[in-house]
């Protein structure tokens, strides 16, 4: 049969890779997101329903400031003035951001149960050890 044949077991092998690592790159995004929201003190569940104008453009602030580390203040108001950056995203960017970013953990979370349960991981794990 096909799942006999060496070279189906090597291409599922690294097409589970490749989903594995697009999803530990998403999971990782979503973390990133979720601590910007709290160390901003905003729950998942007010970023959804909505910020006031002044938590969004903290917000928007610590989002520069995480894309671009250690910028400095007067940098970000001059990139602000000069349309470079957002002064203050708004509700509904937050809004669809915050969905993506929850829709890709749970993408992830079925990519690493899917390869879990097919054995992939722990292939993977044993090919990880082997190279050190």
């Amino acid at each position: 049969m096909l799942d006999s044949q060496e070279w189906y077991q090597n291409a599922t092998l690294a097409i589970d890779v490749v989903s594995i690592g697009g999803a530990s790159a998403a999971g990782l995004m979503t973390i990133r997101g979720i601590k910007l929201l709290n160390a901003q003190g905003i729950t998942v569940k007010e970023a959804l329903k909505g910020l006031n104008r002044q938590q969004r453009k903290r917000l928007s602030k610590e989002i520069a400031r995480s894309n671009a580390p250690g910028i400095s203040n007067t940098m970000i108001k001059f990139f602000e003035r000069a349309g470079q950056i957002e002064k203050r995203w708004s509700n509904q960017a937050i809004r669809t951001t915050t969905l993506r970013q929850l829709k890709d953990a749970i993408g992830a979370s079925l990519t690493f149960a899917g390869s879990a349960l097919g054995g992939s991981i722990r292939s993977i794990a044993v090919a990880v050890v082997a190279e050190e």
